[in-house]
C-alpha cells in the first residue's frame, strides 16, 4: 500500500525540476552539471525551467496530483541541457550526424526536463508533462550537437489550459549545415571550418613553373581564388593569368626565363637585313636592286638568316628599255624597243583613215642575240571594189555607194511583221473604213522590239481572218492593227527625186510612216495613208534623208469582214526598189 509521503516524493520524482531520483525499480538518482557541454550563454544552469510568474518550483506536485497523472515509465533524468542521458558520455569532437541507434549521445528513451532528443526520434520532451506557462532551453538535433557552433539552443514553451500541460515546438534551435569556410563551426563538431581547405573568397599570389623561375623574363604569377565546393568544403581553385617558362623563339623575349632572351641565337627572329648575291657593281645600276633576308627560328629552337629574297640581279638584255643586264645602257644593240607598236600603211598615199581604210601597225621583235626590228604590218585594211548598197566607202575614195541604187533590207529579210498589238474598242465609231481618227490608238513597235518577225516575200502579201468578229465592238467602233518594217540605205552620192509606197489592194486601210536621221520619232504625211481598196501614197521623196531609212506600214482592220493587205511596193525614182543581195 502506498502511503500519501510516498506518493507525493514520486511526483517529485517524475517532475524532476530541481534534481533527478527516482524510487522503486527505475534506477538509481543522477544530478549533473547544468552546463555541461553547452555554449548558449542564455542557458540557466540552476533552473532550467521557469516557472509561471517567477516563482520558484519547490519539487511538490499540487494535491491530488499522483504518480499515474505523470504518465508511466517516466525515467528520473538530469533537469539541465548539459547531463547525458542515462549517464552516457557525448563526444565533443564527433561532427557528422549520428543515428538513434547509439551515436552522439543517443539513447534508448527519452528524458524529460533535459530540452534534448534522447532517443534521437526527431521529436524534443515527447510524452513529458509540465506546468503551463513555463520555458525551457531547448535543442532538435542529436544530444552532441546542442550548443555547438551554429547549432544554437532554442526555447520551448509548456503549452495547456489546466494544472498540468505539454512541452511544444523546439523555437529557434540551429542546425548543421555544410561548412561554408567563412570560421564558423557549421557541422556543430566543435571545429572550425571543418574539411575547408580555405577560407572561401580568399585570393592568394600561384605558380606552378619551375622554381627561380617566376618573375623572371615573361614569367609572372598568377592569382588563384578559394572556392567552395558542391559536395561541402572548398578548396583552392586554379592559378589565373600566371605566365610559365616556354621554348625561347629569339625574338628578344626572355620566354623561357633563364635571364638572356638571345642564348643560342644567331640573329632576333623577325629582324631583317638587306642582301645581294649579284656581281659587285651591279647593285643599284639598272634593274638590280637588293634583297631582304628575315631572321628565321628552325626545329631546334634556334634562329639564323634565311634566304635572299626579292633580289634582282643582271639577266640578258631585251631590248625593250629596261637595263636588265645592269650596264647603265638599255638600249645598247638595239634598233627599237622590244615589244613597242607603230602604225603602218602599206596602200595608195591619201587613202588611209579613208571610208573602210585603216592603219595597222608593227611591232618591235627580236632576233637573234639581242638585236631588234620592226616586223610586218598587220591589220591594215586597203581599198577594195566598190559594192552597192551597204553604206560603206569600200575603194576608199570619200565616196560611198558611188553610183548605186538603194534596196531594201529588214535584217536578213526585205519585211519584218509585227502582231503584237490585240483588237481594241475605241470607245466611239468612225464614219469611214481606214480612216486617219483610228490611227491615233495605233503603237508602232520600236526597231529592235520583241515580236518582229520575217518575211521573205519583196512585197507585203497578208491576209487572215479578221479577229473582231464576235467582239463587242461593232465595225468602225474598233480595229486591230498589224505592222511591218523594212530598211534602206540612200548612199551620199545618190539623189532621191521622188518616193512612193503603192498597195495593190487593202482591207480596211494603210497608213506610211518614215524614220531616219532628220525624222527620229517618224514622219507622217497627209497623204501617206491608203483606203479601203487600196492606193498609191503621195510623193514622200522630201522625207528621205541620206543613209539608212526606215519604212513602217501600219495596217487598219476595223470591221468583221476581211483583213488583208498586198502588193505593197517602194518605187524610188520611178523604179520598185529590190532586196539587197
Amino acid at each position: 500500500m502506498v502511503t500519501k509521503r510516498t506518493k507525493s516524493w514520486q511526483l517529485v520524482c517524475v517532475t524532476a525540476l530541481m534534481a533527478a531520483c527516482s524510487s522503486g525499480d527505475q534506477g538509481s538518482a543522477v544530478v549533473t552539471d547544468p552546463d555541461a557541454g553547452l555554449s548558449d550563454a542564455a542557458a540557466s544552469p540552476d533552473r532550467p525551467f521557469d516557472t509561471p510568474d517567477g516563482a520558484a518550483f519547490d519539487g511538490v506536485a499540487p494535491d491530488g496530483v499522483t504518480a499515474a497523472d505523470l504518465g508511466p515509465n517516466r525515467d528520473a533524468g538530469a533537469s539541465d541541457l548539459g547531463a547525458a542521458p542515462d549517464a552516457a558520455s557525448r563526444d565533443a569532437s564527433a561532427g557528422d550526424a549520428a543515428t538513434p541507434d547509439g551515436g552522439a549521445g543517443c539513447g534508448p528513451r527519452e528524458l524529460c526536463g533535459d530540452g534534448l532528443d534522447n532517443n534521437c526520434n526527431g521529436a524534443v520532451e515527447e510524452g513529458c508533462v509540465c506546468i503551463p506557462g513555463q520555458t525551457q532551453r531547448c535543442f532538435e538535433g542529436l544530444p552532441a550537437q546542442a550548443g555547438r557552433g551554429v547549432c544554437t539552443l532554442g526555447t520551448s514553451r509548456c503549452e495547456g489550459a489546466g494544472e498540468f500541460g505539454v512541452w511544444g515546438p523546439c523555437v529557434g534551435s540551429g542546425r548543421p549545415r555544410t561548412s561554408q569556410c567563412q570560421g564558423q563551426d557549421d557541422r556543430c563538431s566543435g571545429v572550425i571550418d571543418e574539411g575547408c581547405g580555405c577560407p572561401v573568397g580568399l585570393r592568394q599570389p600561384c605558380y606552378s613553373g619551375p622554381p627561380g623561375t617566376a618573375e623572371v623574363g615573361a614569367c609572372r604569377r598568377g592569382l588563384q581564388q578559394c572556392e567552395r565546393l558542391s559536395s561541402g568544403g572548398s578548396a583552392w581553385g586554379v592559378c589565373e593569368g600566371e605566365v610559365v617558362p616556354q621554348p625561347n623563339r629569339c625574338d628578344g623575349v626572355d620566354l623561357a626565363c633563364t635571364g638572356d632572351p638571345m642564348s643560342g641565337c644567331a640573329c632576333t627572329e623577325g629582324a631583317q637585313r638587306s642582301c645581294y648575291s649579284g656581281p659587285t657593281g651591279t647593285q643599284g645600276v639598272g634593274r638590280c636592286t637588293a634583297g631582304t633576308q628575315r631572321c628565321l627560328r628552325g626545329d631546334a629552337g634556334l634562329t639564323d638568316w634565311g634566304p635572299c629574297t626579292g633580289e634582282v640581279v643582271p639577266e640578258p638584255s631585251r631590248c625593250d628599255g629596261v637595263d636588265r643586264a645592269c650596264t647603265g645602257d638599255a638600249m645598247r644593240g638595239c634598233a627599237c624597243l622590244e615589244g613597242q607598236t607603230r602604225s603602218c600603211y602599206n596602200g595608195p598615199s591619201g587613202t588611209e583613215n579613208v571610208g573602210v581604210c585603216r592603219l595597222g601597225s608593227q611591232a618591235c621583235v627580236r632576233g637573234a642575240g639581242d638585236a631588234t626590228a620592226w616586223g610586218g604590218c598587220t591589220g591594215a585594211t586597203l581599198p577594195g571594189v566598190e559594192r552597192c548598197n551597204d553604206g560603206l566607202d569600200n575603194n576608199c575614195d570619200g565616196r560611198v555607194d558611188e553610183d548605186c541604187r538603194p534596196c531594201i533590207a529588214a535584217s536578213a529579210s526585205p519585211w519584218q511583221i509585227n502582231r503584237t498589238q490585240g483588237p481594241i474598242c475605241y470607245g466611239r465609231s468612225f464614219s469611214q473604213h481606214g480612216e486617219a481618227g483610228q490611227y491615233a490608238f495605233a503603237n508602232i513597235p520600236a526597231e529592235g522590239a520583241s515580236g518582229w518577225n520575217a518575211v521573205t516575200s519583196p512585197t507585203v502579201d497578208f491576209s487572215e481572218v479578221s479577229a473582231l468578229c464576235g467582239r463587242e465592238c461593232t465595225c468602225l467602233n474598233g480595229g486591230e492593227f498589224t505592222y511591218f518594217q523594212t530598211f534602206f540605205t540612200v548612199p551620199e552620192s545618190y539623189r532621191v527625186t521622188s518616193l512612193r509606197v503603192q498597195v495593190e489592194s487593202v482591207d480596211d486601210g494603210v497608213r506610211i510612216t518614215v524614220f531616219n536621221s532628220r525624222y527620229p520619232n517618224g514622219v507622217v504625211d497627209p497623204g501617206s495613208y491608203a483606203y479601203l481598196g487600196g492606193g498609191t501614197t503621195t510623193d514622200l521623196a522630201q522625207y528621205i534623208a541620206p543613209g539608212r531609212n526606215r519604212v513602217v506600214l501600219t495596217h487598219l482592220d476595223d470591221c468583221c469582214s476581211a483583213r488583208s493587205v498586198t502588193g505593197v511596193r517602194v518605187v524610188v525614182n520611178g523604179e520598185n526598189l529590190s532586196s539587197c543581195q
